[in-house]
């Protein structure tokens, strides 16, 4: 038996029973609602992941499979998956044009100060004052080398930046003027005039943007963030954009969701909050989900062939 959590509709529902009639594939908002005679079945489970905890896992003894419905797997508790060594695909690359297309929309907006006249606007004033750039020859610095980096990298490129890159890996660097591994991270952060965020969150990852690394940025570069929020340390972010070390912020993901009333956040001038909107909402994310479920539904249970294998050990 293979059990949905992600909230499918009655049609995609459908849809995934009538290709695979030989699977029985439910729907559920609880898994600790299945009875135990189904537990005992589950074989597979497509999640969104903060539902996988090791209390319900121990009630799925012959669960195999475990598919993400997004790219990060920070929300299960990995540890509990590592020991029962169950394989684990996510769905990293659904969202990565919609992820690359807010970085550019933020990109343009700040360097053309488009909010700015947007609020000259509600006050009916023609704001002669206001000066402009452009992203022309501008550097881009991209943490995370992955779909979404690519995606933003091939981007930035159409409008003639210069992009640098860090990964752990080198993958595809077609759009990618410099590469550099973590440990050379100072290179990137030294000439970049907006700093993209797309890791994955690890144990390699969390706090690595904090009062050294900020320090490290120049005064008018702009941190944008579309990977997780503890990727950055909260507090040394808000005293860098207080003292002026780096320019501004545009942040998408925080450590607490929805993010509270009282974050100085909402508050500063010289931050973009939005509520991590950047991958999601969009029409195409559940077809090009749904696309990669079918796909390794088709070859389950050979996991040799399935797209998107998660490496647990490095937690993306």
């Amino acid at each position: 038996m293979f059990v949905s959590t992600l909230g499918l509709d009655k049609k995609e529902l459908e849809e995934l029973q009538k290709e695979f009639p030989t699977y029985e594939i439910i729907q559920t908002s609880d898994l600790l609602s299945l009875q135990q005679e189904q537990l005992l079945t589950v074989e597979a489970i497509f999640t969104y992941g903060s539902d996988i905890k090791e209390n319900t896992l121990q009630k799925m003894p012959n669960l195999k499979w475990i598919h993400v419905g997004q790219s990060g797997v920070d929300g299960m508790e990995q540890n509990s998956v590592r020991k029962r060594k169950i394989y684990v695909t996510n769905s990293r690359g659904i969202n990565s044009i919609t992820i690359a297309e807010y970085v550019l929309s933020m990109m343009l907006n700040i360097i053309r100060n488009n909010y700015v006249f947007y609020c000259s606007q509600q006050k009916c004033e023609w704001n002669m004052e206001t000066h402009l750039d452009e992203l022309y020859e501008k550097t881009v610095g991209i943490f995370g080398l992955g779909k979404a980096g690519q995606e933003v990298s091939k981007r930035c490129k159409a409008f003639g930046m210069k992009v640098v890159g860090v990964d752990i890996f080198q993958t595809d660097l077609t759009f990618v003027d410099e590469f550099y591994y973590p440990d050379q991270m100072e290179k990137l952060l030294s000439q970049s005039d907006f700093v993209v965020i797309n890791m994955p969150l690890t144990d390699k990852t969390r706090g690595i943007i904090n009062s050294e690394t900020l320090a490290m940025m120049k005064p008018n570069a702009v941190l944008i963030n579309c990977g997780r929020g503890e990727i950055i340390v909260n507090e040394d972010l808000m005293q860098a954009l207080d003292n002026k070390t780096i320019a501004g912020g545009v942040l998408d993901v925080f450590n607490s969701e929805p993010l509270p009333p009282e974050s100085p956040f909402w508050r500063m001038q010289n931050v973009i909050v939005t509520p991590h909107i950047a991958g999601d909402r969009q029409a195409s994310y559940i077809p090009r989900m749904m696309a990669i479920m079918k796909k390794n539904i088709s070859v389950y249970p050979d996991f040799s062939k399935m797209e998107n294998a998660v490496n647990m050990e490095n937690g993306f």
